[in-house]
Parts: C-alpha cells; structure tokens; sequence
C-alpha cells in the first residue's frame, strides 16, 4: 500500500526572532510524506507499515507507525504475488529473436 502522510519539518538550521512575522513565515512548515510497504497493522489511533517482508520466517523489517490524525489518503496496490511467478511457473526462454536479413544498400 502507498501511504500519503503529513509531518513535521525540522531544521537545525532555522534561526528567527519570536517577536518578527517574517521569521515565522519562513520556519518550520509540513513535510508531505510518501510511504510505500505492506500493512502490519491499522487502528484507530496509528498505521504501522513495514518496507520489507519476509514471509518465510513471517517477519517485517523496517517499520514506521504514523498516527492515523496524520495520514491524507491509503492506496492500496497489487500484490506482487499477483504479478511475480516462481521461476518454474514461467514459460520456456524462446531462445534468441529471428535475425532479420540486412536491408539491401540503395534501396
């Protein structure tokens, strides 16, 4: 699933006055955030997201949990199961492609 998420931006960086607007206006902000991975788990509160399965072992790598309150849109996408084979599972290699004749000079 892809994951549309707003977060805080932070920069070590940024220095104002607290008492000057123009220093506000250029602090800070949102991040708009893109996450793509495979659903752990979903609640009201959070959704956690793991970028890397093992199902073997059924294990996960790489989570994040993002609070639900922060989250734009979900999307879900095909499963790679839907789309990848086993090796075995696809055709026989057809072998090289048909050479065609060189074209004739002059023609």
């Amino acid at each position: 699933m892809e994951i549309s998420w707003i977060d805080a931006s932070a920069n070590a960086g940024d220095e104002g006055s607290l008492s000057d607007p123009a220093s506000e206006r250029a602090f800070g902000g949102l991040m708009h955030c893109l996450d793509v991975g495979y659903l752990i788990s979903k609640t009201r509160s959070e959704v956690k997201l793991a970028t890397s399965v093992t199902p073997e072992d059924d294990t996960y790598r790489s989570s994040i949990t993002i609070p639900t309150g922060w989250v734009r849109k979900i999307t879900h996408l095909t499963r790679p199961d839907d789309l990848l084979h086993h090796p075995n599972d696809l055709p026989a290699d057809p072998g090289p492609p048909d050479v065609l004749p060189s074209p004739r000079r002059g023609a």
